[in-house]
């Protein structure tokens, strides 16, 4: 699989409910100086529901993220990260992956339509557009970018899976 893009993820019902949830003021972000382990020097805000990094793996609240869950083909989970990030009008692509491990996934779930991502595949780059309630999944190791947006004040939300399939 290079990568699959899968509309209408989620029912409209559950998408709404996640999308007002994480868009509220209530919300808990937290911030990150950088978004690539500082390569790019462009700020944004993230919110972590799993990670097996530490002794105590869930960090926000599972239940929200349900939904999205159920969907997903997973053994186990290696992490779930919300991530916020600024309108910017830098344009530089900053590709990393998430991680290089055998049999896993990486899965964007896209909660409205501002920027994008771009995906390395040898030596073509394909341009995914961010759209709400589309989930983009690829093998973990791909190299990729997030696509900022520049065309209002608005931020991009996203919620990021990496899983062992």
């Amino acid at each position: 699989m290079h990568f699959k893009i899968i509309d209408n993820f989620l029912d409209q019902n559950n998408f709404d409910l996640i999308k007002s949830i994480m868009t509220s003021r209530k919300f808990p972000w937290y911030y990150a100086s950088c978004a690539n382990d500082g390569k790019d020097n462009l700020s944004q805000l993230t919110h972590s529901f799993y990670t097996n990094e530490y002794a105590n793996p869930v960090t926000g609240d599972m239940s929200l993220i349900k939904p999205l869950l159920d969907k997903l083909n997973y053994k186990d989970l290696i992490r779930i990260k919300a991530n916020l990030t600024y309108p910017s009008i830098n344009t530089k692509d900053f590709f990393h992956t998430d991680n290089n491990l055998e049999d896993t996934t990486t899965g964007i779930y896209y909660l409205d339509n501002f920027g994008g991502t771009k995906i390395k595949i040898g030596t073509e780059i394909k341009y995914v557009e961010s759209q709400e309630n589309r989930m983009l999944m690829f093998p973990s190791y791909t190299q990729h970018s997030v696509v900022r947006h520049s065309n209002n004040d608005k931020g991009r939300f996203v919620l990021n899976f990496n899983y062992k399939n």
